[in-house]
């Protein structure tokens, strides 16, 4: 609570540590009940949160608030630039790359598209649907930065299209990142008092993301009598919240301390290989903590459970690995925090989700595949960013051989006289 009012009340710029702190108290949801869940075969069960649970839990938020008012006494001196030179060179990249991506997978998966069960759509999805909602991520908040509108339109059209797959953390993290984007470009502020409709509008995100859980099955089969009678049912909001993903992604921290769970720290350490392009093609492989929890705690889930990044740390180093990622994992936020300070949108906006999904998303995760998420999200943006080079200098080479038949073959919004610059500014 005490935390949740710093955020909330006090003078300060909007970044990272915000997000991350918020994301914690929702993933952290079990501690306010006392108890985790999850089912087999649609059948919950409860059990109560041990001590030492509830220690790493308030060790987590501890460490985001004390670093988030750390933070907020360092100036940053140092803003990175990237001089692109056209700004729309990357967001209609991104545009193609997602189009392309979700123009390929309903071509390959066809009707498997539409089936209400998500495992089944899964199965016939594959590196197309990757490429899709990684460009379309990447494309959100850039194209808000970078005011097109209309493509941003397109981007918002293709996360929806993604969130009926099945799939609700891409468009989610989107948003935020948009929404942080935006924020990070004002000056301190109170969010309490001078930014009351967004956090409202936050709220109501994502109490709709929760809500769309419990009738997702229903909507997406036609099941629309169901969907009334759900939706004006008052204990369908209750269970919206009691069986969560978090309550789910606690159960594993919560079975892991109390079980004594440990496995080899061979299991954090083989997350470097995700560093390595197509590492598992060539033998470097990654070792998932998933693969190695779920069979032995819960042999008789048959759904994949995720994951939990806190569980994972202790059960590979006990403490003293877990604070040192608690270390890192603050660290990581300051660095995302300096790129917000950047006047060119290529940093400030196109790093954006891959630091959300850092500072949000990380607790349903392992961390080779937090890694694995970021790795993707570079790539396609640096991709993108190199493609605009190479387009500008094509251009500037055509335009120098036109120049001399006294041509200009390109329309002259384009801003040719721009260059990158890495450094102060």
């Amino acid at each position: 609570v005490i935390g949740a009012l710093y955020f909330l009340t006090s003078r300060r710029c909007f970044d990272y540590y915000t997000i991350a702190y918020f994301g914690s108290l929702a993933y952290f949801l079990p501690g306010f009940f006392g108890y985790t869940a999850f089912h087999i075969g649609g059948v919950w069960s409860e059990n109560e949160i041990n001590n030492e649970t509830y220690l790493v839990l308030i060790t987590v938020t501890t460490s985001i608030w004390l670093c988030a008012q750390i933070g907020s006494n360092i100036r940053n001196p140092i803003k990175t630039n990237i001089r692109i030179p056209n700004k729309k060179f990357p967001v209609n990249a991104l545009l193609f790359l997602s189009t392309l991506g979700a123009t390929i997978l309903v071509l390959s998966a066809g009707n498997s598209i539409h089936d209400a069960d998500k495992t089944a759509v899964m199965e016939n999805l594959g590196r197309w649907h990757i490429l899709f909602y990684s460009a379309a991520a990447l494309g959100l908040p850039l194209s808000y930065a970078t005011k097109q509108y209309k493509a941003l339109f397109l981007f918002f059209c293709l996360l929806c299209f993604d969130l009926y797959l099945g799939f609700r953390s891409t468009i989610a993290i989107s948003i935020i990142s948009l929404i942080t984007v935006h924020l990070a470009s004002k000056s301190k502020l109170r969010l309490a008092s001078e930014q009351l409709k967004i956090i409202l509008l936050m709220l109501f995100i994502g109490a709709f993301f929760f809500l769309y859980k419990v009738i997702a099955f229903s909507v997406k089969s036609g099941m629309w009598d169901l969907v009334i009678d759900r939706l004006s049912d008052g204990n369908t909001y209750a269970i919206m919240i009691t069986r969560s993903e978090p309550f789910v992604i606690q159960q594993i921290l919560n079975e892991v301390i109390s079980k004594d769970f440990r496995v080899d720290i061979i299991n954090v350490l083989s997350a470097f290989n995700q560093f390595i392009l197509f590492g598992p093609e060539i033998g470097l492989g990654v070792s998932s903590f998933n693969d190695l929890f779920q069979p032995t705690l819960f042999p008789s889930v048959e759904y994949g459970m995720a994951s939990n990044i806190w569980a994972q740390m202790w059960s590979a180093g006990g403490w003293g690995l877990l604070l040192f990622f608690i270390i890192l994992f603050n660290l990581t936020l300051a660095v995302g925090n300096a790129t917000l300070k950047s006047p060119s949108p290529i940093i400030r906006a196109g790093f954006a989700p891959a630091f959300v999904y850092w500072a949000f998303y990380i607790h349903r995760n392992d961390i080779s595949y937090a890694i694995n998420i970021e790795k993707r999200l570079l790539l396609i943006l640096v991709g993108c960013v190199l493609f605009s080079y190479i387009l500008h200098y094509l251009s500037k080479g055509r335009l120098r051989s036109h120049s001399k038949k006294g041509s200009m073959p390109f329309p002259v919004e384009i801003d040719f006289s721009t260059n990158m610059m890495i450094g102060g500014t």
